[in-house]
């Protein structure tokens, strides 16, 4: 940094009012709806198998279910449940983690239910026919109670203390719904499941567990995750789309039977709801579209019948793996132990609306809650580098939100969230408040870089500007640019170049570049050079040949004969020497306007009206063009054209 940094950054604060002539960008208004648009891939988590990526390459290249679980699950193989399993297929556990905190309600149509494990005789063993039990947690035990209806109303029956749990199990002999649990939601909103239910006590509070064998949980869970209609018509003959049915099946069998660790060591294996995969029982209430109330297909029975029994084995075969999959990949999974990221060249599908999606997002409740005034920008700084034939790079892993007072980094999957977006693969368009860009400050260190130095910044020097800028500090950043040594080097390198017609020798460079950080300015270097002996040889070697030079360069027009006269008589008559006649051309008027058209055109990408042009020109009586190069860097109109190159 050249030492007159400080003086140039304390000059600018004073002239910052003074500036005239500069194109100021339409003010968005404070209180302007904050957006942003945000163009993504996928839906979910993005590991291991796409489901719509399945489809497509069941549909689209013919590949079976073992092809398919084959390319999602590397680093797995096809197999049954090792002996000793800790999730027995016979009982899986299922926590009806969409109720929690409800009473366990439970009636049945056609036949009794029964309360195993009850050990206060036969009068409240067993309940027949339409009558409806709930049960709740009371300390230790539960309080029972009966009713004829799920709706109440619910007569109280003697507690059961000192009990942990309850097992519901019907007793029937009747078919289809009539004779399974019903587990009452509400008055009118039921679930029909297969097997037994339990009431729970787990630490002080309810919890409804649904105990089914693993074949029977999967034709309440496979058309809960994929269109049974991948299949073909019902009752028509297999398509090839089936085997995307058969492959959600085998991952939805190995993933209930790896046991979820959220689970472990407690009441249930795994629950019903998106947090660990969908399952709606058999049964649910009737609606317009569904009028049988029918939650399992033969489509999708079809598909977990052909593949009974299979999983995906991991550690040679004695562990089942924890089989994650989504709706879609955008195109590439996201690795997680053990299956590596693939290209999910099936996710294309034209049935997938989700391959790739754009939304705007409203950032108003984002930006009031955070408290650090308007939200500037919003960049991607970090992604996971897999993309596949993407060209962004992949998922994100961490964003940069910066506001006017300060900044906040997020993980990808927290913007995710914080936003409602699909996945966590997404790229960030500009700010807009109210419509308009707020503009991009990263963009604007990126092609200030550019103008001054004519490169990119390095990754350390963009992280420390753009903090810089996000700080408030636009002066500080610019002013470095400009008071850079690379810049006054470009600088010197023009004047060897354009005035002596030859590069810069190494130690001349460096001389100048020296000077430059002590008390001599650019104006000082252009007289020195213009009144050089070489220049002057350069001109012709004679008074007349030179003063024309400096009025063809300096000035950029032809002598007129009474001023040619003049220098040339001043040179002749030893009234004045080289550098005498130079300093005479370059600080005059005429040259200080065509130095300001060069740093407009340089800095600004346009002419000066009259009125800039001659204010800028009296400013170089008072300052050096560099220093009036960095009162125009900080300007809204050079941060608008900056980072429309960066």
């Amino acid at each position: 940094m050249r030492s007159r940094l400080i003086n140039a950054i304390v000059a600018m604060a004073l002239v910052a009012s003074l500036l005239v002539g500069l194109a100021q960008p339409a003010a968005a208004s404070s209180d302007g709806t904050p957006t942003v648009q945000v163009d993504g891939r996928g839906w979910g988590h993005g590991w291991g198998m796409g489901q719509y990526g399945a489809y497509g390459y069941a549909r689209d290249f013919g590949w079976t279910s073992a092809q398919i679980l084959n390319h999602f699950y590397g680093g797995t193989t096809a197999g049954s449940v090792p002996a000793g399993n800790p999730v027995n297929p016979a009982a899986l556990r299922i926590d009806l983690r969409s109720d929690r905190g409800a009473p366990t309600t439970v009636a049945i149509t056609n036949g009794a239910i029964q309360l195993s494990g009850v050990p206060i005789g036969p009068d409240l063993g067993q309940y027949v026919g339409a009558v409806r039990l709930r049960i709740n947690s009371s300390g230790n035990g539960f309080t029972l109670e009966t009713a004829a209806d799920c709706g109440g109303p619910f007569v109280a029956q003697p507690d059961i203390t000192a009990q942990t749990n309850i097992l519901i199990e019907p007793v029937s002999t009747a078919g289809g719904a009539d004779g399974l649990l019903r587990y009452c939601r509400a008055s009118t909103a039921q679930t029909v499941y297969p097997g037994q239910l339990e009431a729970v006590n787990w630490q002080g509070a309810l919890r409804t567990v649904n105990i089914v064998a693993i074949e029977d949980y999967l034709r309440g869970v496979v058309p809960k995750e994929v269109p049974a209609s991948w299949g073909g018509p019902v009752g028509g003959p297999a398509v090839p789309g089936h085997a995307a049915l058969e492959a959600q099946a085998v991952a939805a069998r190995s993933y209930v039977l790896a046991g979820n660790p959220n689970y472990r060591g407690t009441f249930a294996d795994s629950c019903d709801t998106t947090a660990c995969q969908v399952y709606g029982g058999w049964y649910e209430t009737a609606t317009a579209a569904n009028p049988d109330g029918i939650v399992f297909d033969p489509r999708t029975d079809a598909a977990i019948s052909a593949t009974a029994g299979v999983v995906r084995l991991r550690n040679d075969n004695l562990q089942v793996a924890e089989t994650f999959y989504s709706s879609s990949t955008g195109g590439y999974t996201n690795p997680i132990d053990p299956f590596p990221a693939v290209v999910d060249e099936g996710d294309a599908v034209d049935a997938n609306p989700n391959s790739q999606w754009t939304t705007t997002v409203d950032l108003s409740a984002y930006e009031n809650s955070v408290g650090l005034g308007e939200i500037q920008e919003i960049e991607v700084t970090e992604r996971n580098g897999l993309s596949g034939n993407g060209t962004d790079g992949g998922r994100v892993e961490q964003v940069r939100i910066s506001f006017e007072n300060g900044s906040r980094t997020l993980t990808g999957n927290a913007f995710r969230r914080a936003f409602g977006l699909k996945s966590d693969w997404f790229s960030v368009g500009a700010v807009l408040r109210d419509g308009v860009s707020v503009g991009s400050n990263s963009k604007f260190v990126d092609g200030a870089a550019q103008i001054f130095l004519g490169r990119a910044p390095t990754a350390a020097e963009r992280a420390r500007w753009i903090a810089q800028v996000n700080a408030g500090n636009r002066g500080a950043f610019v002013t470095e640019l400009a008071f850079s040594d690379e810049w006054a080097g470009s600088l010197i390198d023009g004047l060897y170049r354009d005035v002596l017609g030859r590069p810069a020798d190494a130690a001349g460079r460096a001389y100048w570049l020296d000077q430059l950080s002590g008390p001599s300015n650019l104006q000082f270097l252009n007289v020195w050079f213009y009144g050089s002996q070489e220049y002057y040889n350069q001109a012709g070697a004679t008074p007349t040949s030179f003063a024309t030079a400096l009025y063809t360069e300096v000035l950029g027009r032809q002598p007129d004969s009474a001023g040619l006269d003049y220098w040339s008589e001043q040179l002749v008559h030893g009234q004045a020497g080289l550098d005498d006649v130079a300093a005479g051309f370059v600080g005059s008027l005429e040259n200080r306007r065509t130095r300001i058209d060069s740093l407009f055109t340089d800095l600004l990408g346009r002419q000066p009206d009259l009125g800039a042009r001659d204010f800028y020109a009296d400013r170089l009586l008072l300052v050096d063009d560099i220093e009036l190069a960095a009162e125009l860097a900080v300007t809204d109109e050079f941060y608008n054209r900056a980072q429309s190159l960066g």
